[in-house]
């Protein structure tokens, strides 16, 4: 009897249908892994292009700044850059036509009734000028916001008053009172505190409130705020008086972004007016309320 052979006819057409699956699942991971990446790249090299155009613009308004060229008269420190020549739209377009900037700077005080907020870095101090608008007026100074600088630890806060004829008054104020006794104050409770620009309303956890004047008399120049043991958030809250802050500062904002304006960046830069250093503090304790500084 004759035995039948099996059959192996289309064996290696299903073997070669399965290595290629095989050979195409692979390819395609392969090609998704390398699209990602690409893409990654290049939305990370389309954020750099971004971030340098938007301190592009930061730089143009700090030299228009220092030239001078940022407004005039009671308009001096405002300025955008729709001003500036070639501008498409308020957007100044960079050379490669990839990216492009506009900025606007705006001055802190002046016209502005909006208390002067700032950030104190722990042993820095940051000067507020007064130029006679607060004689005799009550100023409230308050720090330590828990959104903006996280848990409390230790701080205090020292404020050095001067007038136009170099009597000094001084003060010291512990927020949360360090382990061992300093002498300073203890600050009064927090409060919140309203910008009537913005209509933003920021809390703080410490205060105090003192009149701008000394036994000297003269008119009320500036004070100078130093933070002690920590870096926090400090504001000197002008509400209490009525009263409107001289220009203490301009605030630049800058925004840069891809010509398709699919990334876009944020620089916001504070440009404070001329102030003598910290170093000048321990100066001040030559002079008194009573006794101008002394050489």
């Amino acid at each position: 009897m004759k035995l039948a052979q099996p059959l192996y006819r289309g064996q290696t057409l299903v073997i070669i249908l399965l290595s290629t699956s095989v050979a195409l699942t692979v390819a395609l991971a392969v090609s998704i892994r390398t699209i990602s990446s690409l893409k990654q790249t290049t939305t990370s090299t389309r954020a750099q292009a971004s971030l340098a155009a938007a301190e592009a613009g930061a730089e143009v308004a700090l030299d228009r700044l220092k030239n001078n060229t940022c407004g005039s008269g009671a308009n001096a420190g405002n300025c955008t850059s729709a001003d500036d020549p070639g501008n498409v739209n308020g957007w100044i377009i960079l050379t490669d036509s990839s990216t492009q900037y506009k900025y606007a700077v705006s001055s802190v005080g002046g016209s502005n009734s909006d208390p002067y907020l700032m950030d104190l870095a722990k042993d820095q101090t940051q000067e507020v000028k007064l130029n006679n608008t607060f004689n005799n007026q009550p100023v409230r100074v308050c720090w330590w916001n828990s959104s903006a600088d996280g848990s409390e630890t230790t701080n205090a806060l020292e404020i050095i008053y001067a007038d136009d004829a170099g009597h000094m008054a001084k003060y010291a104020y512990n927020g949360t009172a360090p382990s061992s006794p300093d002498g300073f104050a203890v600050a009064g409770g927090g409060a919140t505190v309203n910008f009537p620009s913005s209509g933003a309303s920021v809390s703080f956890s410490h205060c105090v409130t003192f009149t701008a004047t000394t036994s000297g008399g003269s008119n009320a120049k500036l004070f100078r705020l130093k933070a002690f043991f920590s870096n926090f958030t400090a504001v000197a809250d002008n509400s209490v008086s009525g009263k409107s802050f001289p220009a203490e500062a301009y605030q630049i904002l800058s925004t840069g972004q891809t010509s398709d304006g699919s990334v876009v960046k944020k620089v916001r830069v504070t440009k404070s007016l001329p102030a003598l250093p910290g170093m000048f503090d321990y100066g001040l304790f030559s002079g008194s309320a009573t006794q101008p500084i002394s050489r």
